[in-house]
């Protein structure tokens, strides 16, 4: 039963092609259709979850967005509904993943339902970690997950190096749900450290395919990696045991990496590592080696994407999203300027109150805790929410996440609602 639940995950939160049945998703919700059907005691479990106040709410906010997102095209007769695709797929997607929510948690108490849903994620991006080295490493599985992807997402792997992953989006979305694992991934084992110690050696193994899957996906990722690291800090715990057990994780590491580079690796793959590989991930530290600067090419062009506009344009945005060109409107794919490009800053600021959403049940949770006293547990809690909040907003810097990015609210959603029904606070 773990393995369906992983696989219908993985489905759901990756969401890439297939034939026939169009997409990922759609195909875990047909299995998890014939499931229910199977066990029809279940459907009541289905219910409880389409009727919790967080579902209901959180619909509600994905369904006036919807309508939003025609406003603008009509208030200035530009007729721009483009937009609409992308919420109706982010729409479809929370849907599906409430769906099969009650099969995921089949068999786990609320209390433990939590945890139990932060193993799952981080095992499917695991496993797709792996899909991207073994992608990288040999042709044919290469050319498998080439098979479910569109061929313009196909041809953009940078001489191999990237669309390596089984997901539909391989680049800035795939990045992004990345970074956040690596908070989900260090708040798992900051409240397991007790009982197993922080980087055992099975951790610090998980870690190392979890960064190099990273690699494939995009240097985002490292901006999650970051604020995961400063969680592991900050949180509460033995300081020495956490101190030596993350040494610990630098020597694995170190090792690990001259045995695959200097033993393991095949000189042709090593070559694509040496040439293309690492100067893409640590583009910062090549140049900074070269030119004492720490620039990179997408950073350059995403400060060009942020330039002056109108007070009109400022208060009530453009109504367009998509330029005469079929590219991006104005030539920015920035989020934050895209939002205002669009919709003006009111929009903007319904976006951010609409994802501020996730998180006020959480903390209206921790922090009546944190009153009547304070425990370690309480405290790393309210440190792995405020870092996922300080993640998303950061990211909605550099492109639309924010109510917008299909696997960030699909993982949202995972978190927040599993810690809540811990809670019975749905």
């Amino acid at each position: 039963m773990y393995f369906l639940k992983v696989f219908l995950l993985f489905l759901v939160v990756f969401n890439f092609p297939i034939p026939i049945v169009y997409n990922s998703a759609m195909l875990a919700f047909f299995i998890a259709t014939i499931f229910y059907l199977s066990s029809p005691s279940k459907i009541s479990n289905l219910l409880i979850t389409f009727k919790s106040k967080f579902v209901v709410q959180l619909l509600a906010i994905f369904l006036i967005l919807n309508i939003m997102g025609f406003i603008p095209g009509l208030i200035h007769l530009t007729l721009d509904f483009t937009i609409a695709k992308a919420y109706l797929l982010v729409l479809f997607l929370l849907l599906v993943s409430m769906y099969l929510y009650p099969i995921l948690v089949v068999g786990v108490v609320p209390e433990k339902r939590f945890y139990f849903i932060l193993k799952l994620l981080v095992s499917v991006f695991l496993i797709q970690s792996c899909v991207e080295i073994f992608a990288f490493v040999n042709p044919v599985v290469k050319g498998i997950v080439s098979f479910f992807q569109k061929d313009l997402v196909a041809e953009k792997d940078m001489g191999g190096i990237r669309a390596l992953a089984l997901t539909g989006n391989p680049f800035f979305d795939l990045a992004a749900g990345f970074g956040l694992i690596f908070i989900v991934f260090v708040f798992k084992i900051t409240m397991n450290g007790e009982k197993e110690d922080y980087f055992s050696v099975k951790n610090s193994l998980f870690f190392i395919v979890l960064f190099v899957g990273s690699f494939f996906a995009g240097r985002t990722a490292f901006v999650g990696l970051g604020v995961a690291l400063v969680l592991y800090f900050l949180s509460l715990g033995a300081r020495l045991k956490k101190a030596i057990s993350f040494i610990r994780l630098v020597l694995i590491v170190a090792g690990i990496s001259y045995l695959l580079y200097n033993i393991l690796l095949p000189s042709e793959i090593k070559e694509i590592v040496e040439n293309q590989l690492l100067p893409f991930v640590f583009e910062a530290v090549y140049n900074y080696i070269d030119t004492g600067e720490t620039s990179t090419k997408s950073g350059e062009i995403l400060q060009q994407m942020y330039f002056p506009i109108s007070w009109q344009t400022f208060l009530v945005g453009d109504g367009k999203y998509t330029g005469d060109d079929g590219g991006y409107y104005m030539h920015s794919d920035a989020g934050i300027m895209r939002n205002i490009l669009f919709y003006g800053i009111f929009g903007l600021l319904f976006i951010l109150f609409g994802h501020l959403f996730y998180f006020f049940k959480p903390l209206g949770r921790i922090l009546p805790e944190m009153k009547r006293g304070i425990s370690v547990a309480n405290v790393n809690k309210l440190l792995f929410f405020l870092s996922l909040l300080l993640y998303t907003l950061a990211l909605q810097y550099k492109g639309e996440v924010l109510l917008f990015m299909p696997i960030i609210q699909v993982l949202l959603f995972y978190i927040c609602f599993s810690f809540l029904e811990r809670a019975r606070e749905v």
